[in-house]
């Protein structure tokens, strides 16, 4: 059973988020799609599908915006956000199974709600491996369509009219335009051949930080985009230590992290660390023996002479090798909770500028 409904909601879908939803309380569907989430979510993807399951994507939501949490307080605040799920539920309050949400094209541009096509979980008592393998292949179907829809309507003639004295007619265009702004760490430029690494700091940090874009989006899309969530959690998010362990962990313990990523990447987040003042990328080769260094010290099993090429190519200022390390760095904090937080944590700064890291040196602990 299917059918199309109206909701209201404070944010945009996805054109290819297909999100569940549950009135029933059924134990066998949810109790699965928990244990089995992971492979869920990779079976959509497969489909070019993103796979929303709110129980799951809220406690991930409140714990990805505010980090510094308690567990009381982040249970307090996920049930809280739970709420928003009720509008979703109203929507399929007549339906006596679970069901999935697609979002659809609204041919009425005048009209805010999204439109979206509800698609029960049916099935009876077949495996649940076989009927959400089914149900993402429907679900795909439908995404498709609508997609192939949307690309027509940017082009559908709505109306005519006859101006001028001569009864001229002219057509006018279906315009249609998702309500939804631009996320500036998404406008993804390409770097200009061979240029320099400073010119290419930020772009090789937006073009490596794509690759956790479905996450983010997932997260911010869900209807509880950061402005949502500080009308739930009405406070400030502060700052947490930053804690460098004797054998070279980075630690967060006010959020509860470990901060990982590979020894090139660390390498050079550990050398800014102990610059506050900032490093120019022109100036790089000035730093390579101490990177050398902090290198060797992180990993010091393999070749020497492959370890002194890596540092040399990460110290060339004409090399785009410091600009991949830096955008791993910034990946490896925005992964975890959201940029406003992450930004005062990995290295930024303007072309021409010394690069740095902004936290505060007071934060900041060598064990």
């Amino acid at each position: 059973m299917s059918k199309t409904v109206y909701i209201d909601l404070p944010f945009i879908p996805e054109e290819n988020q297909v999100i569940f939803v549950d009135r029933t309380g059924n134990r066998r569907v949810n109790n699965y799609i928990r244990k089995h989430y992971g492979e869920l979510s990779t079976l959509f993807r497969k489909k070019n599908l993103i796979f929303c399951y709110p129980p799951i994507l809220f406690r991930d939501v409140v714990d990805y915006h505010f980090p510094h949490l308690s567990s009381e307080r982040r249970e307090t605040y996920v049930e809280s956000a739970k709420s928003l799920t009720s509008l979703f539920a109203d929507s399929v309050a007549d339906m006596c199974r679970p069901a999935m949400l697609v979002p659809l094209c609204n041919e009425n541009e005048t009209d805010k709600r999204t439109k979206m096509e509800v698609v029960e979980i049916g099935g009876g008592w077949w495996p649940l491996e076989r009927i959400f393998s089914k149900l993402a292949d429907k679900l795909s179907a439908i995404v498709s369509a609508e997609s192939k829809k949307r690309h027509e309507m940017e082009y559908m003639p709505r109306f005519s009219v006859k101006v001028g004295e001569d009864n001229r007619e002219i057509d006018g265009l279906f315009s249609f335009a998702r309500r939804k702004g631009q996320d500036v760490r998404y406008s993804l430029v390409a770097p200009k051949p061979e240029c320099p690494a400073d010119d290419g700091f930020n772009t090789q940090s937006l073009l490596i930080i794509a690759e956790i874009k479905e996450r983010i989006a997932m997260l911010r899309n869900m209807g509880v985009n950061t402005a949502l969530l500080h009308q739930i959690v009405d406070e400030n998010v502060p700052l947490s230590r930053l804690v460098i362990t004797s054998d070279f962990r980075i630690l967060l313990p006010d959020y509860h992290l470990e901060i990982k990523m590979s020894s090139l990447p660390k390498a050079v987040y550990l050398l800014f660390l102990k610059h506050p003042e900032g490093i120019l990328f022109k100036e790089l080769a000035d730093y390579y023996d101490e990177l050398l260094e902090i290198y060797l010290s992180l990993n010091p099993i393999g070749s020497r002479e492959k370890h002194e090429k890596s540092i040399a190519d990460i110290t060339n200022p004409l090399l785009n090798s410091i600009n991949e390390k830096c955008a791993r760095i910034r990946e490896a904090f925005v992964g975890n909770f959201d940029d406003s937080i992450a930004k005062n944590y990995y290295i930024t700064g303007a072309r021409a500028t010394p690069k740095r890291i902004a936290l505060d040196t007071g934060l900041v602990t060598w064990e």
